[in-house]
């Protein structure tokens, strides 16, 4: 297979399966969304959320079998190329929906319910105990959580979306490397 032909295929791929990780990725976030008012959602946040690189590396192995068969080699470039691609398509689903939550839904509640969250006493106490506190006070000029709230209730749905995608393109690559690196082999019964 030509080097282009093989590109066109793994962008294939990764576009399929960055919209499953998109899929999982806006599950996260309304898991997260949820934790905001009720907390027994973070206990299914947390597992989800550190389930993504498992994801990810199960959604690589299967387009690794898939490409190569079970005994054809798989490059590193070609898994990390897979990898990056997907991460970054996937972003581009979470910051969509992250736009549309933010901009069209939500009308400023998720940041209601987490200025109440930090104003909550035991988080308030573990704010306090970490340091946290003084940081927020100097943010908001001594006007405590409320006024964070408002701070972020302030930036434009855009923004956030933008972040969702500049996260991916800084920490997708090392990301990529590693789950590269676990899908790559050498093709088994070749003759030298």
């Amino acid at each position: 297979m030509e080097y282009s032909d093989t590109l066109k295929q793994t962008n294939a791929y990764a576009m399929q399966n960055g919209a499953l990780l998109g899929g999982w990725s806006l599950l996260c976030g309304a898991l997260l969304v949820a934790a905001m008012s009720w907390s027994e959602a973070g206990w299914y946040f947390v597992p989800v959320a550190w389930a993504t690189p498992v994801v990810c590396t199960v959604l690589t192995l299967r387009f690794r079998d898939k490409v190569a068969g079970r005994t054809g080699s798989f490059s590193f470039g070609r898994g990390f190329a897979h990898t990056f691609l997907m991460s970054l398509y996937a972003s581009v689903w979470l910051a969509l929906g992250v736009y549309l939550y933010l901009a069209y839904l939500d009308h400023g509640r998720v940041f209601d319910a987490y200025g109440r969250m930090l104003e909550n006493p035991s988080v308030a106490a573990d704010l306090e105990r970490s340091g946290m506190a003084a940081e927020i006070d100097r943010l908001t000029e001594g006007k405590g959580p409320s006024a964070l709230a408002d701070m972020m209730r302030a930036v434009p749905a855009a923004s956030y979306s933008a972040m969702v995608i500049y996260s991916a393109i800084l920490f997708s690559p090392p990301v990529s490397a590693i789950i590269a690196l676990i899908s790559r082999r050498r093709g088994r019964g070749k003759t030298a």
